[in-house]
C-alpha cells in the first residue's frame, strides 16, 4: 500500500522536503561516522540497526554482547540518558563527583560514561579530551570529568 503524502506538505518546495529528509539521514548517521575510524582500525562490525529512540532495543543488543571486550555505545547525546536507564543504570558512583538522575549535559559532547558489569552505575566520566575543543575540561584526582555547574 502506498500512502500519498499529507495535504499539507504540497505546499512546501520540494528542495525543502529533500533537505528535511537529509538532515533526519545524517542525524541517524553522524554516530556511525563516529565510530567508523575507530571500528576500522579494530577490525570489528559497527551494529547500527536501531533507530535512534529505541532505548529498549537499544539496551537488549548491549547486554546481549557475549563476546570479549566491552561494547561502545555511540548515540545522540540527548538519547543517552535513555539508553542507560533501559540497560538498568541507576546513578553514577560516589567516586565520579556525579549526582542525581543521570542525564547527559546538552553542552558537551566529548563525554564517555564507564559502566562496567553488573552494569548498574557509571563508575568513571570521562572526556575525549580533544585538543584545543577540550583544553577547558576539569578531572578529579580519579581523572573524572567534574560536573557542569549549573
Amino acid at each position: 500500500m502506498v500512502r500519498s503524502p499529507p495535504k499539507w506538505a504540497e505546499k512546501i518546495p520540494r528542495d525543502c522536503q529533500t533537505k528535511a529528509k537529509s538532515a533526519q539521514l545524517d542525524s541517524r548517521l553522524r554516530p556511525v561516522d563516529t565510530v567508523k575510524p575507530l571500528a576500522k582500525e579494530l577490525n570489528i562490525k559497527i551494529h547500527d540497526s536501531v533507530q535512534r529512540d529505541q532505548y529498549d532495543k537499544a539496551a537488549r543488543k548491549a547486554l546481549s554482547f557475549k563476546g570479549p571486550g566491552n561494547v561502545l555505545i555511540c548515540w545522540e547525546h540527548h538519547a543517552l540518558a535513555g539508553i542507560a536507564k533501559a540497560i538498568g543504570i541507576q546513578g553514577y558512583a560516589a567516586s565520579t563527583g556525579w549526582t542525581g538522575e543521570i542525564e547527559y549535559p546538552d553542552s558537551r559532547f566529548d563525554l564517555i560514561w564507564v559502566v562496567p558489569p553488573p552494569y548498574t552505575e557509571i563508575t568513571e566520566v570521562r572526556s575525549e579530551k580533544v585538543p584545543v575543543l577540550d583544553n577547558a575540561v576539569q578531572t578529579n584526582a580519579c581523572g573524572d570529568v567534574l560536573p557542569t555547574q549549573t
